[in-house]
């Protein structure tokens, strides 16, 4: 996807490594619902950072946190 287009839908948009709770769930194949869950409970604990209201999510700890559930 053209990052100017996608600016221009989402004025929100973080390029790159950091993803929003939406493009963390789609890059995990995983509903919104989960991502959220699994913050407020920390099960499974996929790491995250919050930015003031913002949360964000790694996508080198994401892999990391992909690999380590595929060693279980």
């Amino acid at each position: 996807m053209d990052q100017q287009t996608n600016n221009k839908e989402n004025p929100f948009f973080v390029p790159g490594r950091w993803m929003r709770v939406s493009e963390a769930a789609e890059y995990l194949r995983v509903s919104e619902n989960f991502i959220n869950k699994a913050r407020q409970t920390r099960i499974p604990d996929i790491p995250f950072v919050r930015i003031g209201r913002r949360i964000l999510y790694d996508r080198h700890a994401l892999d990391a946190f992909l690999e380590a559930q595929v060693g279980r």
